[in-house]
Protein backbone atom coordinates (compact mmCIF):
# COMPACT_ATOMS: atom_id res chain seq x y z
CA UNK A 1 0.00 0.00 0.00
CA UNK A 2 1.74 3.16 -1.21
CA UNK A 3 0.18 6.61 -1.03
CA UNK A 4 1.27 9.57 -3.08
CA UNK A 5 1.33 13.06 -1.56
CA UNK A 6 0.08 14.67 -4.79
CA UNK A 7 -3.37 16.16 -5.06
CA UNK A 8 -4.00 18.51 -2.13
CA UNK A 9 -2.77 22.05 -2.20
CA UNK A 10 -4.23 23.52 0.98
CA UNK A 11 -2.01 23.36 4.07
CA UNK A 12 -3.97 22.17 7.09
CA UNK A 13 -1.84 21.23 10.06
CA UNK A 14 -2.67 18.56 12.62
CA UNK A 15 -2.14 20.23 16.01
CA UNK A 16 -1.11 17.04 17.79
CA UNK A 17 0.88 15.21 15.13
CA UNK A 18 2.35 18.13 13.14
CA UNK A 19 1.17 16.74 9.81
CA UNK A 20 0.22 18.95 6.93
CA UNK A 21 -2.38 17.85 4.43
CA UNK A 22 -0.34 18.76 1.41
CA UNK A 23 2.38 16.45 2.76
CA UNK A 24 -0.01 13.64 3.46
CA UNK A 25 -3.55 14.20 2.12
CA UNK A 26 -5.05 11.01 3.50
CA UNK A 27 -4.21 11.90 7.08
CA UNK A 28 -6.58 14.88 7.09
CA UNK A 29 -9.51 12.59 6.33
CA UNK A 30 -8.51 10.35 9.22
CA UNK A 31 -8.26 13.34 11.55
CA UNK A 32 -11.77 14.46 10.57
CA UNK A 33 -13.05 10.96 11.31
CA UNK A 34 -11.71 11.12 14.88
CA UNK A 35 -13.57 14.18 16.13
CA UNK A 36 -15.83 11.98 18.23
CA UNK A 37 -12.95 10.16 19.90
CA UNK A 38 -13.84 8.37 23.14
CA UNK A 39 -10.69 9.45 24.93
CA UNK A 40 -11.70 7.86 28.24
CA UNK A 41 -11.43 4.40 26.73
CA UNK A 42 -7.65 4.41 26.81
CA UNK A 43 -6.40 2.52 29.86
CA UNK A 44 -2.81 2.55 31.05
CA UNK A 45 -1.88 -0.52 33.07
CA UNK A 46 0.47 -0.79 36.03
CA UNK A 47 1.72 -3.83 37.90
CA UNK A 48 -0.73 -3.41 40.79
CA UNK A 49 -3.82 -2.40 38.85
CA UNK A 50 -4.37 -5.08 36.20
CA UNK A 51 -7.63 -6.47 37.57
CA UNK A 52 -8.97 -3.03 38.43
CA UNK A 53 -8.20 -1.67 34.96
CA UNK A 54 -9.87 -4.67 33.37
CA UNK A 55 -13.07 -3.74 35.20
CA UNK A 56 -12.75 -0.15 33.98
CA UNK A 57 -12.47 -1.36 30.40
CA UNK A 58 -15.61 -3.44 30.85
CA UNK A 59 -17.45 -0.50 32.36
CA UNK A 60 -16.48 1.84 29.52
CA UNK A 61 -17.31 -0.65 26.81
CA UNK A 62 -21.09 -0.30 26.75
CA UNK A 63 -24.05 1.19 28.50
CA UNK A 64 -25.06 -0.62 31.73
CA UNK A 65 -27.91 -2.39 29.97
CA UNK A 66 -25.50 -4.10 27.60
CA UNK A 67 -22.68 -4.66 30.05
CA UNK A 68 -23.62 -8.17 31.17
CA UNK A 69 -23.69 -9.59 27.66
CA UNK A 70 -20.32 -8.05 26.80
CA UNK A 71 -18.46 -8.80 30.03
CA UNK A 72 -17.44 -12.35 29.22
CA UNK A 73 -16.18 -11.48 25.74
CA UNK A 74 -14.02 -8.56 26.88
CA UNK A 75 -12.74 -10.41 29.93
CA UNK A 76 -11.59 -13.29 27.72
CA UNK A 77 -10.00 -10.86 25.27
CA UNK A 78 -8.25 -9.03 28.10
CA UNK A 79 -6.83 -12.21 29.61
CA UNK A 80 -5.76 -13.46 26.18
CA UNK A 81 -3.85 -10.24 25.61
CA UNK A 82 -2.04 -10.53 28.94
CA UNK A 83 -1.02 -14.12 28.14
CA UNK A 84 0.25 -13.16 24.69
CA UNK A 85 2.38 -10.17 25.72
CA UNK A 86 6.16 -10.56 25.34
CA UNK A 87 8.24 -11.53 28.34
CA UNK A 88 9.65 -8.70 30.47
CA UNK A 89 7.19 -6.14 29.14
CA UNK A 90 7.01 -3.09 31.40
CA UNK A 91 3.30 -2.45 32.00
CA UNK A 92 3.95 1.25 32.51
CA UNK A 93 4.42 1.44 28.74
CA UNK A 94 1.32 -0.51 27.77
CA UNK A 95 -2.12 0.90 27.05
CA UNK A 96 -5.25 -1.09 26.18
CA UNK A 97 -8.33 0.44 24.59
CA UNK A 98 -11.69 -0.60 23.20
CA UNK A 99 -11.89 -0.92 19.42
CA UNK A 100 -15.11 -0.89 17.45
CA UNK A 101 -16.44 0.92 14.40
CA UNK A 102 -16.23 4.28 16.14
CA UNK A 103 -13.12 6.38 15.74
CA UNK A 104 -10.66 6.48 18.61
CA UNK A 105 -7.32 7.81 19.73
CA UNK A 106 -5.05 5.98 22.17
CA UNK A 107 -1.68 6.96 23.55
CA UNK A 108 1.00 5.90 25.98
CA UNK A 109 1.22 8.85 28.35
CA UNK A 110 4.36 11.02 28.35
CA UNK A 111 6.02 9.05 25.52
CA UNK A 112 4.97 10.84 22.34
CA UNK A 113 3.52 7.57 21.00
CA UNK A 114 -0.10 7.38 19.91
CA UNK A 115 -2.46 5.59 17.56
CA UNK A 116 -5.20 7.32 15.57
CA UNK A 117 -7.96 4.97 14.43
CA UNK A 118 -10.55 6.27 11.93
CA UNK A 119 -14.22 5.40 11.94
CA UNK A 120 -15.07 2.03 10.35
CA UNK A 121 -11.46 0.81 10.51
CA UNK A 122 -12.90 -2.60 11.46
CA UNK A 123 -16.05 -4.26 10.11
CA UNK A 124 -17.40 -5.70 13.33
CA UNK A 125 -19.90 -3.77 15.43
CA UNK A 126 -18.81 -5.70 18.52
CA UNK A 127 -16.33 -4.26 20.98
CA UNK A 128 -12.84 -5.74 20.95
CA UNK A 129 -9.57 -4.71 22.55
CA UNK A 130 -6.51 -3.17 20.95
CA UNK A 131 -3.22 -2.43 22.69
CA UNK A 132 -0.15 -0.30 22.18
CA UNK A 133 3.18 -0.97 23.92
CA UNK A 134 6.86 -0.04 23.88
CA UNK A 135 9.46 -2.81 23.97
CA UNK A 136 12.77 -2.24 25.70
CA UNK A 137 14.53 -5.61 26.06
CA UNK A 138 17.39 -6.50 23.74
CA UNK A 139 15.88 -9.79 22.58
CA UNK A 140 12.99 -7.85 21.03
CA UNK A 141 15.34 -5.75 18.88
CA UNK A 142 16.28 -6.42 15.26
CA UNK A 143 19.86 -7.45 14.59
CA UNK A 144 21.67 -4.55 12.91
CA UNK A 145 25.10 -4.27 11.37
CA UNK A 146 27.74 -1.74 12.45
CA UNK A 147 26.55 0.75 9.84
CA UNK A 148 22.97 0.78 11.13
CA UNK A 149 21.31 2.20 14.22
CA UNK A 150 17.87 2.37 15.79
CA UNK A 151 16.16 5.75 15.35
CA UNK A 152 12.79 5.21 17.02
CA UNK A 153 11.27 3.26 19.90
CA UNK A 154 10.29 -0.33 19.21
CA UNK A 155 6.49 -0.20 19.16
CA UNK A 156 4.11 -3.13 19.44
CA UNK A 157 0.49 -2.97 18.22
CA UNK A 158 -1.85 -5.88 18.80
CA UNK A 159 -3.44 -8.30 19.07
CA UNK A 160 -2.49 -9.98 15.82
CA UNK A 161 -5.99 -11.24 15.05
CA UNK A 162 -7.40 -7.74 14.41
CA UNK A 163 -8.24 -7.20 10.74
CA UNK A 164 -8.20 -3.59 9.57
CA UNK A 165 -10.10 -2.38 6.53
CA UNK A 166 -8.78 1.18 6.83
CA UNK A 167 -5.26 2.36 7.60
CA UNK A 168 -4.47 3.59 11.11
CA UNK A 169 -1.84 6.19 11.98
CA UNK A 170 1.00 5.50 14.40
CA UNK A 171 2.72 8.66 15.67
CA UNK A 172 6.11 8.59 17.40
CA UNK A 173 9.33 10.52 17.99
CA UNK A 174 12.70 9.76 16.44
CA UNK A 175 16.35 10.76 16.95
CA UNK A 176 17.45 11.35 13.35
CA UNK A 177 18.78 14.71 12.25
CA UNK A 178 16.98 15.00 8.94
CA UNK A 179 19.53 17.29 7.32
CA UNK A 180 22.25 14.64 7.59
CA UNK A 181 22.96 11.67 5.36
CA UNK A 182 20.59 8.88 6.41
CA UNK A 183 19.05 6.01 4.55
CA UNK A 184 15.86 5.22 6.46
CA UNK A 185 14.31 1.79 6.84
CA UNK A 186 11.06 0.73 8.47
CA UNK A 187 11.34 -2.73 9.98
CA UNK A 188 8.47 -5.01 10.95
CA UNK A 189 8.21 -8.14 13.06
CA UNK A 190 5.40 -10.55 13.77
CA UNK A 191 4.57 -11.96 17.19
CA UNK A 192 7.57 -14.31 16.90
CA UNK A 193 9.90 -11.33 16.36
CA UNK A 194 11.00 -12.37 12.90
CA UNK A 195 12.25 -9.03 11.63
CA UNK A 196 12.23 -7.82 8.03
CA UNK A 197 12.55 -4.48 6.25
CA UNK A 198 9.23 -3.51 4.68
CA UNK A 199 10.08 0.01 3.50
CA UNK A 200 13.15 2.00 2.51
CA UNK A 201 12.46 5.72 2.14
CA UNK A 202 12.86 6.78 -1.47
CA UNK A 203 12.35 3.26 -2.80
CA UNK A 204 8.56 2.98 -2.31
CA UNK A 205 6.38 1.55 -5.06
CA UNK A 206 2.76 0.57 -5.65
CA UNK A 207 3.13 -2.58 -3.52
CA UNK A 208 4.75 -0.94 -0.49
CA UNK A 209 2.49 -1.99 2.44
CA UNK A 210 3.03 1.08 4.65
CA UNK A 211 3.70 4.80 4.47
CA UNK A 212 6.39 6.56 6.55
CA UNK A 213 6.94 10.29 6.94
CA UNK A 214 9.28 12.39 9.09
CA UNK A 215 8.97 15.95 10.34
CA UNK A 216 11.57 18.50 11.35
CA UNK A 217 10.58 18.54 15.01
CA UNK A 218 11.63 14.89 15.30
CA UNK A 219 8.10 13.62 14.86
CA UNK A 220 7.24 10.72 12.59
CA UNK A 221 4.10 8.94 11.42
CA UNK A 222 3.46 5.49 9.98
CA UNK A 223 0.31 4.64 8.07
CA UNK A 224 -0.28 0.91 8.51
CA UNK A 225 -2.84 -1.85 8.11
CA UNK A 226 -1.22 -4.74 10.00
CA UNK A 227 -0.74 -5.43 13.68
CA UNK A 228 2.83 -6.17 14.72
CA UNK A 229 6.08 -4.59 15.89
CA UNK A 230 7.53 -1.52 14.15
CA UNK A 231 10.84 0.30 14.43
CA UNK A 232 12.65 2.86 12.27
CA UNK A 233 16.33 2.27 11.65
CA UNK A 234 18.94 4.35 9.88
CA UNK A 235 21.87 3.43 7.71
CA UNK A 236 24.79 5.76 7.10
CA UNK A 237 25.36 6.73 3.50
CA UNK A 238 28.89 5.92 2.28
CA UNK A 239 31.55 8.42 3.38
CA UNK A 240 28.95 10.93 4.58
CA UNK A 241 28.01 12.21 8.01
CA UNK A 242 24.82 11.02 9.72
CA UNK A 243 23.70 12.55 13.01
CA UNK A 244 21.33 11.42 15.73
CA UNK A 245 20.21 13.18 18.92
CA UNK A 246 20.92 12.07 22.47
CA UNK A 247 20.37 13.62 25.87
CA UNK A 248 22.56 13.58 28.96
CA UNK A 249 21.20 14.06 32.47
CA UNK A 250 22.68 13.94 35.94
CA UNK A 251 20.94 12.36 38.96
CA UNK A 252 21.98 12.19 42.60
CA UNK A 253 20.88 10.54 45.83
CA UNK A 254 22.45 10.14 49.25
CA UNK A 255 25.05 7.67 48.08
CA UNK A 256 25.77 8.26 44.40
CA UNK A 257 25.93 10.59 41.45
CA UNK A 258 24.71 9.09 38.20
CA UNK A 259 25.10 10.34 34.63
CA UNK A 260 22.57 8.94 32.17
CA UNK A 261 22.63 8.97 28.37
CA UNK A 262 19.45 8.31 26.44
CA UNK A 263 17.71 8.96 23.14
CA UNK A 264 16.23 12.39 22.63
CA UNK A 265 12.67 11.09 22.67
CA UNK A 266 9.94 11.52 25.25
CA UNK A 267 9.69 7.80 25.94
CA UNK A 268 13.41 7.50 26.69
CA UNK A 269 13.30 10.47 29.06
CA UNK A 270 10.19 9.15 30.81
CA UNK A 271 11.78 5.74 31.28
CA UNK A 272 14.99 7.28 32.61
CA UNK A 273 13.03 9.35 35.15
CA UNK A 274 11.03 6.31 36.30
CA UNK A 275 14.18 4.25 36.81
CA UNK A 276 15.97 6.98 38.73
CA UNK A 277 13.01 7.86 40.93
CA UNK A 278 12.77 4.20 41.94
CA UNK A 279 16.32 4.64 43.24
CA UNK A 280 15.24 7.75 45.16
CA UNK A 281 17.39 9.86 42.88
CA UNK A 282 16.81 13.49 41.99
CA UNK A 283 17.36 15.24 38.69
CA UNK A 284 20.13 17.81 39.05
CA UNK A 285 19.13 19.89 36.05
CA UNK A 286 17.25 19.65 32.79
CA UNK A 287 18.84 17.25 30.28
CA UNK A 288 21.24 18.63 27.71
CA UNK A 289 21.05 17.60 24.09
CA UNK A 290 24.01 16.62 21.99
CA UNK A 291 24.51 15.18 18.53
CA UNK A 292 26.39 11.99 17.81
CA UNK A 293 27.95 11.40 14.42
CA UNK A 294 28.73 8.14 12.69
CA UNK A 295 32.33 9.31 12.21
CA UNK A 296 33.08 9.38 15.96
CA UNK A 297 35.54 6.78 17.19
CA UNK A 298 34.90 7.00 20.93
CA UNK A 299 33.19 9.20 23.50
CA UNK A 300 35.43 10.79 26.13
CA UNK A 301 34.17 12.32 29.39
CA UNK A 302 36.04 14.28 32.02
CA UNK A 303 34.29 14.42 35.40
CA UNK A 304 35.32 17.47 37.41
CA UNK A 305 33.47 18.12 40.70
CA UNK A 306 33.45 21.50 42.40
CA UNK A 307 33.09 20.68 46.11
CA UNK A 308 33.34 24.27 47.27
CA UNK A 309 34.49 27.63 45.86
CA UNK A 310 38.06 26.70 46.77
CA UNK A 311 38.01 22.92 46.35
CA UNK A 312 37.73 20.83 43.22
CA UNK A 313 38.01 17.10 42.60
CA UNK A 314 38.90 15.74 39.19
CA UNK A 315 37.90 12.11 38.73
CA UNK A 316 39.71 11.83 35.42
CA UNK A 317 38.74 10.82 31.92
CA UNK A 318 36.48 8.00 30.91
CA UNK A 319 36.44 6.61 27.37
CA UNK A 320 33.25 4.92 26.22
CA UNK A 321 33.31 2.85 23.02
CA UNK A 322 31.35 4.46 20.22
CA UNK A 323 29.54 1.18 19.48
CA UNK A 324 27.69 1.40 22.81
CA UNK A 325 25.88 4.47 21.50
CA UNK A 326 25.53 3.57 17.83
CA UNK A 327 23.64 0.33 18.35
CA UNK A 328 20.29 -1.03 19.44
CA UNK A 329 21.13 -0.84 23.11
CA UNK A 330 18.44 0.67 25.32
CA UNK A 331 20.29 0.73 28.65
CA UNK A 332 22.99 3.37 28.98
Amino acid sequence: MFFSSIGLSTKTACNTCHIETNDYPFYYTIQQDTTSTRSNNSITLTHSELAFERDKILYLSESPSKLSSNTSHLTNSYEKILRSLPDNLDFKYLTISILNRKSSFIEIAHTGISLTIPEDAVLSDDDQLIYLAILYTDNHMPILNSNQTRLSPVILIGPSDITLVKPIVLSFEHTAQLNSSWKYHLMYADELFQWKTILTVGEENISTPVYLQFHKDQQGVILLESMGVYVVTGECESYQQALKSYQIACFYNQSSLRIRFFDRTSDAYERCLNEEFQLNSYLCDQPNEYLLSNINEQICFNLDLELSPTSRLNLGYKDIPFELFWTNQIHR
